[in-house]
Protein backbone atom coordinates (compact mmCIF):
# COMPACT_ATOMS: atom_id res chain seq x y z
CA UNK A 1 0.00 0.00 0.00
CA UNK A 2 1.77 3.57 -1.00
CA UNK A 3 1.19 6.60 0.45
CA UNK A 4 -0.77 7.91 -2.23
CA UNK A 5 -3.04 5.18 -1.72
CA UNK A 6 -3.31 5.39 1.99
CA UNK A 7 -4.09 8.97 1.51
CA UNK A 8 -6.55 9.04 -0.55
CA UNK A 9 -8.25 6.38 0.91
CA UNK A 10 -8.56 8.47 4.11
CA UNK A 11 -9.49 11.22 2.14
CA UNK A 12 -12.12 9.61 0.37
CA UNK A 13 -13.91 8.08 3.36
CA UNK A 14 -14.10 11.86 4.56
CA UNK A 15 -15.61 13.26 1.19
CA UNK A 16 -18.42 10.24 1.68
CA UNK A 17 -19.32 11.40 5.28
CA UNK A 18 -19.36 15.28 3.71
CA UNK A 19 -22.05 13.84 1.03
CA UNK A 20 -23.90 12.13 3.38
CA UNK A 21 -24.34 14.86 5.97
CA UNK A 22 -25.35 17.38 3.05
CA UNK A 23 -27.93 15.18 1.58
CA UNK A 24 -29.53 14.73 4.90
CA UNK A 25 -33.14 15.51 4.60
CA UNK A 26 -34.99 17.82 7.16
CA UNK A 27 -38.40 16.69 8.02
CA UNK A 28 -41.17 19.20 7.42
CA UNK A 29 -42.03 21.68 10.43
CA UNK A 30 -38.85 22.57 11.59
CA UNK A 31 -38.51 26.10 13.44
CA UNK A 32 -35.94 28.37 12.22
CA UNK A 33 -34.25 27.71 15.36
CA UNK A 34 -33.98 24.42 15.30
CA UNK A 35 -32.38 25.00 11.58
CA UNK A 36 -29.60 27.66 12.95
CA UNK A 37 -29.08 24.78 15.63
CA UNK A 38 -28.36 21.40 12.95
CA UNK A 39 -26.15 24.28 11.22
CA UNK A 40 -23.98 24.52 13.89
CA UNK A 41 -23.90 20.38 14.62
CA UNK A 42 -23.14 19.92 11.21
CA UNK A 43 -19.88 22.61 10.83
CA UNK A 44 -19.41 21.18 14.10
CA UNK A 45 -18.99 17.82 12.71
CA UNK A 46 -17.28 19.26 9.42
CA UNK A 47 -14.15 20.55 11.43
CA UNK A 48 -14.15 16.96 13.18
CA UNK A 49 -14.14 15.53 10.12
CA UNK A 50 -11.33 18.03 9.04
CA UNK A 51 -8.98 17.78 12.24
CA UNK A 52 -9.37 13.78 11.76
CA UNK A 53 -8.59 13.99 7.97
CA UNK A 54 -5.16 16.04 9.04
CA UNK A 55 -4.35 13.89 12.32
CA UNK A 56 -4.73 11.19 9.52
CA UNK A 57 -2.33 12.24 7.14
CA UNK A 58 0.26 13.15 9.59
CA UNK A 59 0.36 9.62 11.02
CA UNK A 60 0.50 8.05 7.31
CA UNK A 61 3.18 9.75 6.96
CA UNK A 62 5.11 9.19 10.17
CA UNK A 63 3.80 5.17 10.04
CA UNK A 64 5.23 5.20 6.18
CA UNK A 65 8.85 4.46 7.12
CA UNK A 66 7.60 1.26 9.34
CA UNK A 67 6.12 -0.34 6.98
CA UNK A 68 7.74 -3.76 5.23
CA UNK A 69 10.00 -3.12 1.77
CA UNK A 70 7.06 -4.84 -0.47
CA UNK A 71 4.11 -2.42 1.11
CA UNK A 72 6.34 1.07 0.21
CA UNK A 73 5.86 3.06 -2.84
CA UNK A 74 8.56 1.95 -5.84
CA UNK A 75 12.15 3.27 -4.93
CA UNK A 76 11.36 3.99 -1.14
CA UNK A 77 13.59 2.70 1.47
CA UNK A 78 15.16 0.19 -0.91
CA UNK A 79 16.37 0.22 -4.13
CA UNK A 80 16.19 -3.22 -4.48
CA UNK A 81 12.73 -4.11 -3.19
CA UNK A 82 10.68 -6.42 -4.09
CA UNK A 83 8.00 -4.52 -5.68
CA UNK A 84 10.75 -2.82 -8.08
CA UNK A 85 12.46 -5.57 -9.15
CA UNK A 86 8.55 -7.14 -9.68
CA UNK A 87 8.28 -9.93 -7.80
CA UNK A 88 5.86 -11.42 -5.72
CA UNK A 89 5.89 -10.48 -2.28
CA UNK A 90 6.68 -13.70 0.42
CA UNK A 91 4.11 -14.66 2.81
CA UNK A 92 5.76 -12.24 5.81
CA UNK A 93 5.63 -9.61 3.45
CA UNK A 94 1.65 -9.81 2.72
CA UNK A 95 0.94 -9.62 6.27
CA UNK A 96 -0.89 -6.29 6.91
CA UNK A 97 1.38 -4.03 9.28
CA UNK A 98 0.10 -2.45 12.30
CA UNK A 99 -0.17 0.93 10.20
CA UNK A 100 -2.95 -1.37 8.16
CA UNK A 101 -4.72 -2.95 10.29
CA UNK A 102 -5.53 0.04 12.42
CA UNK A 103 -6.83 1.55 9.15
CA UNK A 104 -8.90 -1.44 8.53
CA UNK A 105 -10.62 -0.91 11.86
CA UNK A 106 -10.88 2.43 10.72
CA UNK A 107 -12.62 2.29 8.02
CA UNK A 108 -14.44 -0.32 9.25
CA UNK A 109 -16.13 1.91 11.86
CA UNK A 110 -16.51 4.82 8.84
CA UNK A 111 -18.64 2.06 7.16
CA UNK A 112 -20.75 1.23 10.71
CA UNK A 113 -21.18 5.28 10.84
CA UNK A 114 -21.80 5.60 7.65
CA UNK A 115 -24.61 3.33 7.38
CA UNK A 116 -26.25 4.43 10.96
CA UNK A 117 -26.49 8.27 9.30
CA UNK A 118 -27.68 7.22 6.25
CA UNK A 119 -30.18 4.90 8.03
CA UNK A 120 -31.75 8.47 9.53
CA UNK A 121 -33.56 9.15 6.19
CA UNK A 122 -34.95 5.72 6.37
CA UNK A 123 -38.09 3.63 7.16
CA UNK A 124 -37.84 2.67 10.59
CA UNK A 125 -38.76 -0.52 9.20
CA UNK A 126 -36.51 -0.98 6.06
CA UNK A 127 -33.72 0.43 8.39
CA UNK A 128 -34.20 -2.71 10.39
CA UNK A 129 -33.71 -5.16 7.19
CA UNK A 130 -30.67 -2.78 5.83
CA UNK A 131 -29.07 -3.12 9.20
CA UNK A 132 -29.18 -6.86 9.12
CA UNK A 133 -27.20 -6.75 6.00
CA UNK A 134 -24.59 -4.66 7.36
CA UNK A 135 -20.56 -6.02 7.81
CA UNK A 136 -21.21 -5.00 11.85
CA UNK A 137 -22.48 -7.62 14.39
CA UNK A 138 -23.26 -4.69 16.48
CA UNK A 139 -25.95 -3.17 13.83
CA UNK A 140 -27.01 -6.57 12.63
CA UNK A 141 -28.22 -6.77 16.74
CA UNK A 142 -29.45 -3.62 15.97
CA UNK A 143 -31.91 -4.61 12.90
CA UNK A 144 -33.09 -7.91 14.88
CA UNK A 145 -34.34 -5.57 17.83
CA UNK A 146 -35.15 -3.21 15.22
CA UNK A 147 -37.67 -5.67 13.38
CA UNK A 148 -38.86 -7.87 16.71
CA UNK A 149 -42.29 -5.75 17.20
CA UNK A 150 -42.60 -5.96 13.59
CA UNK A 151 -42.01 -9.81 13.62
CA UNK A 152 -45.05 -10.37 16.20
CA UNK A 153 -47.49 -10.49 12.96
CA UNK A 154 -45.71 -9.86 9.99
CA UNK A 155 -43.88 -13.23 8.61
CA UNK A 156 -41.29 -11.85 6.73
CA UNK A 157 -39.58 -10.15 9.70
CA UNK A 158 -39.99 -13.20 11.91
CA UNK A 159 -38.25 -15.02 8.59
CA UNK A 160 -35.46 -12.17 8.43
CA UNK A 161 -34.69 -12.98 12.32
CA UNK A 162 -34.49 -16.86 12.04
CA UNK A 163 -32.01 -16.22 9.29
CA UNK A 164 -29.63 -14.28 11.42
CA UNK A 165 -29.65 -18.00 13.50
CA UNK A 166 -26.74 -19.00 11.60
CA UNK A 167 -24.78 -15.66 11.75
CA UNK A 168 -20.90 -15.94 12.22
CA UNK A 169 -21.04 -13.82 15.30
CA UNK A 170 -22.33 -15.45 18.35
CA UNK A 171 -24.13 -12.25 19.96
CA UNK A 172 -26.42 -11.35 16.82
CA UNK A 173 -27.17 -15.55 17.46
CA UNK A 174 -28.07 -14.58 21.42
CA UNK A 175 -30.12 -11.78 20.07
CA UNK A 176 -31.78 -13.64 17.46
CA UNK A 177 -32.60 -16.56 20.20
CA UNK A 178 -33.97 -14.10 22.61
CA UNK A 179 -36.08 -12.34 20.09
CA UNK A 180 -37.88 -15.08 18.41
CA UNK A 181 -38.12 -16.37 22.13
CA UNK A 182 -39.87 -12.85 23.01
CA UNK A 183 -42.64 -13.07 20.24
CA UNK A 184 -42.96 -16.57 20.99
CA UNK A 185 -42.31 -18.09 17.66
CA UNK A 186 -42.62 -21.41 18.07
CA UNK A 187 -42.39 -22.08 14.37
CA UNK A 188 -38.56 -21.82 15.00
CA UNK A 189 -38.00 -24.22 17.18
CA UNK A 190 -36.94 -26.46 14.58
CA UNK A 191 -33.78 -24.19 14.01
CA UNK A 192 -33.51 -23.37 17.37
CA UNK A 193 -33.11 -27.03 18.16
CA UNK A 194 -30.54 -27.61 15.55
CA UNK A 195 -28.24 -24.99 17.61
CA UNK A 196 -27.96 -26.96 20.86
CA UNK A 197 -24.41 -28.07 19.24
CA UNK A 198 -23.23 -24.42 18.83
CA UNK A 199 -20.05 -23.64 19.13
CA UNK A 200 -19.98 -20.74 21.60
CA UNK A 201 -21.08 -21.80 25.35
CA UNK A 202 -23.42 -19.04 25.64
CA UNK A 203 -25.37 -19.37 22.79
CA UNK A 204 -25.54 -23.33 23.94
CA UNK A 205 -27.06 -21.72 27.11
CA UNK A 206 -29.39 -19.27 25.27
CA UNK A 207 -31.13 -22.47 23.32
CA UNK A 208 -31.60 -24.46 26.48
CA UNK A 209 -33.34 -21.27 27.82
CA UNK A 210 -35.00 -20.35 24.61
CA UNK A 211 -36.60 -24.03 24.35
CA UNK A 212 -37.81 -23.50 28.05
CA UNK A 213 -39.49 -20.30 27.31
CA UNK A 214 -40.98 -21.36 23.82
CA UNK A 215 -42.44 -24.84 26.02
CA UNK A 216 -40.88 -27.27 23.64
CA UNK A 217 -40.73 -30.12 26.02
CA UNK A 218 -40.42 -32.57 22.50
CA UNK A 219 -36.61 -30.98 23.02
CA UNK A 220 -36.42 -32.56 26.48
CA UNK A 221 -34.28 -35.50 25.60
CA UNK A 222 -31.88 -33.69 23.21
CA UNK A 223 -31.46 -30.96 25.89
CA UNK A 224 -30.46 -33.73 28.18
CA UNK A 225 -27.59 -34.84 26.61
CA UNK A 226 -26.15 -31.43 27.16
CA UNK A 227 -25.71 -32.64 30.65
CA UNK A 228 -22.55 -33.85 29.34
CA UNK A 229 -21.26 -30.73 28.01
CA UNK A 230 -17.73 -29.52 28.52
CA UNK A 231 -18.57 -25.59 29.97
CA UNK A 232 -20.26 -26.02 33.28
CA UNK A 233 -22.59 -23.35 33.07
CA UNK A 234 -24.57 -24.92 30.23
CA UNK A 235 -24.63 -28.24 32.38
CA UNK A 236 -25.96 -25.83 35.16
CA UNK A 237 -28.80 -24.47 32.85
CA UNK A 238 -29.46 -27.89 31.39
CA UNK A 239 -30.19 -29.19 35.44
CA UNK A 240 -32.55 -26.41 36.00
CA UNK A 241 -34.19 -26.38 32.63
CA UNK A 242 -35.37 -30.40 32.87
CA UNK A 243 -37.12 -29.59 35.88
CA UNK A 244 -38.79 -26.52 34.04
CA UNK A 245 -39.80 -29.08 31.04
CA UNK A 246 -41.83 -31.25 33.36
CA UNK A 247 -40.42 -34.06 31.29
CA UNK A 248 -40.13 -37.07 33.87
CA UNK A 249 -38.36 -38.96 31.47
CA UNK A 250 -35.40 -37.18 32.02
CA UNK A 251 -35.36 -38.30 35.67
CA UNK A 252 -32.57 -40.77 34.91
CA UNK A 253 -30.05 -38.30 33.32
CA UNK A 254 -30.81 -35.93 35.96
CA UNK A 255 -29.96 -38.80 39.27
CA UNK A 256 -26.33 -39.12 36.91
CA UNK A 257 -25.80 -35.61 37.49
CA UNK A 258 -25.94 -35.76 41.20
CA UNK A 259 -22.27 -36.99 41.05
CA UNK A 260 -21.47 -33.97 38.57
CA UNK A 261 -17.89 -32.13 39.70
CA UNK A 262 -19.65 -28.90 39.66
CA UNK A 263 -21.86 -28.05 42.59
CA UNK A 264 -23.88 -25.66 41.02
CA UNK A 265 -24.94 -28.45 38.43
CA UNK A 266 -25.88 -30.67 41.64
CA UNK A 267 -28.08 -28.56 43.19
CA UNK A 268 -29.63 -27.53 40.26
CA UNK A 269 -30.49 -31.53 39.44
CA UNK A 270 -31.83 -32.01 43.47
CA UNK A 271 -33.95 -29.42 42.59
CA UNK A 272 -35.60 -30.56 39.83
CA UNK A 273 -35.38 -34.08 40.46
CA UNK A 274 -38.23 -32.52 43.15
CA UNK A 275 -39.83 -31.01 40.97
CA UNK A 276 -40.47 -33.93 38.35
CA UNK A 277 -42.03 -36.00 41.01
CA UNK A 278 -39.09 -38.61 40.52
CA UNK A 279 -39.57 -41.15 43.49
CA UNK A 280 -36.50 -43.13 42.48
CA UNK A 281 -34.23 -40.26 43.16
CA UNK A 282 -35.35 -40.64 47.13
CA UNK A 283 -32.95 -43.20 48.05
CA UNK A 284 -29.98 -41.33 46.88
CA UNK A 285 -31.29 -37.63 47.57
CA UNK A 286 -31.38 -39.22 51.35
CA UNK A 287 -28.00 -40.63 51.42
CA UNK A 288 -26.66 -37.11 50.07
CA UNK A 289 -28.88 -35.66 52.80
CA UNK A 290 -27.26 -37.59 56.11
CA UNK A 291 -24.07 -37.82 54.60
CA UNK A 292 -22.92 -34.31 53.65
CA UNK A 293 -26.23 -32.07 52.57
CA UNK A 294 -23.64 -29.04 52.33
CA UNK A 295 -25.29 -26.02 50.93
CA UNK A 296 -27.95 -27.90 49.40
CA UNK A 297 -29.70 -28.62 52.42
CA UNK A 298 -32.76 -26.98 52.08
CA UNK A 299 -32.97 -28.28 48.07
CA UNK A 300 -32.62 -31.86 49.64
CA UNK A 301 -34.99 -30.99 52.30
CA UNK A 302 -38.04 -29.74 50.02
CA UNK A 303 -37.23 -32.31 47.15
CA UNK A 304 -37.39 -34.80 49.35
CA UNK A 305 -40.97 -34.08 50.92
CA UNK A 306 -42.24 -32.93 47.84
CA UNK A 307 -41.89 -36.82 46.90
CA UNK A 308 -43.19 -37.84 49.99
CA UNK A 309 -40.42 -38.15 52.49
CA UNK A 310 -40.72 -35.56 54.93
CA UNK A 311 -38.72 -36.92 58.03
CA UNK A 312 -35.86 -34.89 56.97
CA UNK A 313 -37.92 -31.67 57.19
CA UNK A 314 -39.40 -32.68 60.81
CA UNK A 315 -35.44 -33.37 61.71
CA UNK A 316 -34.98 -29.64 60.69
CA UNK A 317 -37.28 -27.68 62.11
CA UNK A 318 -36.37 -29.33 65.58
CA UNK A 319 -32.72 -28.77 64.59
CA UNK A 320 -33.51 -25.13 63.98
CA UNK A 321 -36.15 -24.98 66.85
CA UNK A 322 -33.19 -25.78 69.36
CA UNK A 323 -30.85 -23.20 67.73
CA UNK A 324 -33.20 -20.47 67.97
CA UNK A 325 -33.98 -20.88 71.55
CA UNK A 326 -31.02 -22.09 73.16
CA UNK A 327 -28.23 -21.39 70.41
CA UNK A 328 -25.36 -19.58 72.54
CA UNK A 329 -24.54 -16.92 69.65
CA UNK A 330 -27.02 -14.11 69.25
CA UNK A 331 -26.13 -14.25 65.10
CA UNK A 332 -27.03 -18.33 64.94
CA UNK A 333 -30.33 -17.81 67.06
CA UNK A 334 -31.19 -14.63 64.43
CA UNK A 335 -30.10 -16.90 61.33
CA UNK A 336 -32.54 -20.21 63.03
CA UNK A 337 -35.48 -17.72 62.86
CA UNK A 338 -34.98 -16.35 59.82
CA UNK A 339 -34.76 -19.53 58.13
CA UNK A 340 -37.45 -20.73 59.87
CA UNK A 341 -39.94 -18.10 58.93
CA UNK A 342 -38.78 -18.71 55.38
CA UNK A 343 -38.63 -22.79 55.53
CA UNK A 344 -41.40 -23.70 58.08
CA UNK A 345 -43.10 -20.61 59.23
CA UNK A 346 -46.62 -22.21 60.94
CA UNK A 347 -45.12 -25.03 62.49
CA UNK A 348 -42.61 -22.73 64.35
CA UNK A 349 -45.04 -20.23 65.83
CA UNK A 350 -44.85 -21.60 68.92
CA UNK A 351 -40.95 -21.51 69.15
CA UNK A 352 -41.52 -17.47 67.73
CA UNK A 353 -43.60 -16.49 70.72
CA UNK A 354 -40.56 -18.14 73.16
CA UNK A 355 -37.69 -16.38 71.31
CA UNK A 356 -39.70 -13.22 72.16
CA UNK A 357 -38.86 -13.55 75.72
CA UNK A 358 -35.15 -13.99 74.49
CA UNK A 359 -32.05 -11.32 76.40
CA UNK A 360 -31.29 -10.14 72.61
CA UNK A 361 -32.92 -7.53 71.21
CA UNK A 362 -31.86 -8.32 68.02
CA UNK A 363 -33.11 -12.09 68.78
CA UNK A 364 -36.29 -10.36 69.98
CA UNK A 365 -37.05 -8.19 66.84
CA UNK A 366 -36.17 -11.35 64.02
CA UNK A 367 -38.92 -12.82 66.37
CA UNK A 368 -41.20 -10.13 65.76
CA UNK A 369 -40.96 -10.27 62.29
CA UNK A 370 -41.64 -13.58 61.80
CA UNK A 371 -45.07 -13.74 63.65
CA UNK A 372 -45.79 -10.91 61.31
CA UNK A 373 -44.91 -13.02 58.36
CA UNK A 374 -42.24 -10.52 56.83
CA UNK A 375 -39.24 -11.79 58.26
CA UNK A 376 -36.89 -14.97 55.97
CA UNK A 377 -34.59 -12.85 54.88
CA UNK A 378 -35.60 -13.18 51.13
CA UNK A 379 -34.17 -16.62 50.88
CA UNK A 380 -35.50 -18.05 47.46
CA UNK A 381 -36.58 -21.89 46.63
CA UNK A 382 -33.10 -21.82 44.45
Amino acid sequence: MTRQTLLVAVGMAVLVFGLILTRLVLPRGVEPSEIESLEFTLRDLEDRIAHLDDSLSLRVREALGDLPPALLPVGAGSETGAAEAGEEPDEASREASPLERDLQRLFARFDDMERRIRALEEDPVQRGYNFLESESAALRRDGIFALERLAQSDPEARQAIRDMLGDMDPRVRLAALDTLADIEDRESLALVRQMLGDEDPAVRREVVNSIVRLGDRDSAAAVAQLLGDPDDRVREMVADSLGRLKTPETASVLLGALGDPNDRVRGEAIASLGELGAKEAIPQLRQMYEKDPGRHRFRLITALRGLGDSQPYQQEIQRLSQSALSGGDERARVEAIRTLSWFARDQAKEIFEKARQDASGRVRQEAERALRGDGGGGRGRR
